[in-house]
């Protein structure tokens, strides 16, 4: 799951390139070689603009500011994930403890949140369950206790449970699903960049 934002990002250039490939290729056949050179350096500059955005490296209070609701949390999550450099769990945690507490809290619940539903709190927790602590907090944060309560539950049944499975997690999974749609925690994440957008950029 970790590695999915850098999946569809090679998807994206591979794609624009293809289409603007296309174009390159109609011009040449329509006998209009001139503009070659000028076609092969606008889609350098087109690719390498698209490259910078997608790889959301650096993030600015515009990006946030034109980025619709339904991707802000993706921009932000991506942002912290491309500029974190580890590998070690230990060391991931320590990169992700650079960030500001704001940004600890949107992607550690975005992790839980995502991982959650591809497998509940079994796949979540044999994965990443060196974040849990992280979500807990986040959750706090944005407060959220009941669902902080919960991943503290999951988490500690994780650790004292030798032989796991997705059954011993069931009435924790139900519980963590029910709570996460009365709390809407991402129309929470949401208002919590909007309204604190400093925390979250890297150039003004």
């Amino acid at each position: 799951m970790l590695f999915m934002v850098h999946k569809i990002f090679n998807i994206a250039v591979i794609f624009c390139l293809l289409i603007v490939t296309n174009s390159c290729g109609q011009s040449v056949e329509q006998g209009k070689a001139s503009k070659e050179d000028s076609l092969d350096a606008e889609l350098k500059k087109s690719v390498k603009q698209l490259e910078d955005r997608l790889s959301h490296k650096v993030i600015t209070k515009k990006m946030i500011h034109e980025e619709k609701d339904s991707t802000l949390e993706d921009l932000i999550y991506s942002n912290i994930y491309v500029n974190i450099h580890a590998t070690t769990d230990e060391d991931y945690k320590k990169e992700l403890h650079k960030f500001s507490n704001l940004q600890q809290a949107v992607y550690a619940t975005r992790m839980l949140e995502r991982n959650f539903n591809e497998g509940h709190f079994y796949y979540y927790l044999d994965h990443f369950h060196y974040f849990s602590e992280d979500a807990s907090k986040g959750y706090k944060l944005l407060g959220f206790l009941k669902l902080s309560e919960i991943v503290d539950q999951a988490a500690s049944l994780y650790k004292k449970t030798p032989e796991k499975s997705s059954l011993h997690f069931a009435e924790l999974d139900s519980l963590f699903a029910q709570q996460i749609k009365l709390d809407n925690t991402s129309f929470s994440r949401i208002n919590l960049i909007r309204s604190n957008t400093d925390s979250f950029i890297s150039k003004q």
